[in-house]
């Protein structure tokens, strides 16, 4: 668990060590940060909140009903292909 405002300890420690020993990583950026500011303790609770009800909005999107049913096959540049991840039924891009 750590505590960072840009991600770059995340990286940092990945680039020392390897995902070998790393279980999760969120990276929320600085929404907590600017809710806490503006309402305090309330301001960071509707943040995590909203954050969530985005999160499963995502998942939904995805065809996910959960985390462990999402893998690489669903980010752009997965093994989907080049540009790639997954594409509904008859989507021509390229």
């Amino acid at each position: 668990v750590g505590f960072s405002t840009g991600g770059g300890e995340v990286a940092r420690y990945i680039g020392r060590h390897g995902t070998r020993r790393v279980a999760k990583a969120v990276l929320v950026g600085r929404p907590w940060a600017w809710a806490l500011a503006a309402r305090g303790e309330e301001g960071v609770s509707a943040m995590l909140t909203t954050l969530k009800g985005e999160f499963e909005v995502a998942l939904a999107l995805a065809g996910a009903n959960s985390p462990k049913e999402i893998g690489v096959e669903n980010l752009v540049g997965g093994r989907g292909g080049a540009g790639g991840g997954s594409r509904a039924a008859g989507d021509q891009r390229g």
